[in-house]
């Protein structure tokens, strides 16, 4: 019989329970070490590209979408066809002012997109940025966990 971290002495019917125990111990440790360095992995940077307004994560882009886009899919992400006519005009007006704050920054050239990170651990942020010459000029954020 294998005897895992038990002390000479005990009894042959505990030397199983022992060693079944010492083996468990053994996995359970194996298995947090896994969590704890996918923890840190799933958090560690990734390569982004130097604009004059910081650093950006070009690989959360996900696809171009137009001013009418923008508006038609927040509303529905949010829901707004559900809420109470008052609350749903505040929802309207808000992404409505931040479609017109994008509007007044873009330039000739300039491409919308639809963006979507992982920032940490399952929380994201997403939203809609203008992109000028692989840098962001504006953003619209829509979502933001934790």
């Amino acid at each position: 019989m294998v005897m895992i971290g038990c002390r000479k002495g005990v009894r042959k019917a505990d030397r199983q329970v022992c060693a079944t125990s010492d083996i468990i111990t053994s996995m359970l440790r194996v298995v947090l070490a896994l969590l704890v360095s996918s923890a840190f992995m799933s958090c560690a940077p990734v390569a982004r590209i130097r604009c004059s307004n910081g650093e950006f994560n070009s690989s959360s882009l996900i696809r171009r979408v137009s001013f009418a886009q923008i508006r038609a899919e927040y509303l529905q992400e949010v829901e707004a066809a559900t809420l109470p006519t008052e609350p749903r005009r505040g929802v309207e007006a808000w992404i409505d002012d931040q479609i017109a704050a994008l509007r007044s920054r873009i330039q000739t050239g300039d491409e919308i997109w639809y963006y979507k990170y992982e920032k940490c651990c399952g929380w994201y942020r997403a939203g809609y940025v203008a992109i000028r010459s692989g840098c962001p000029v504006f953003e619209i954020n829509t979502r933001e966990d934790m």
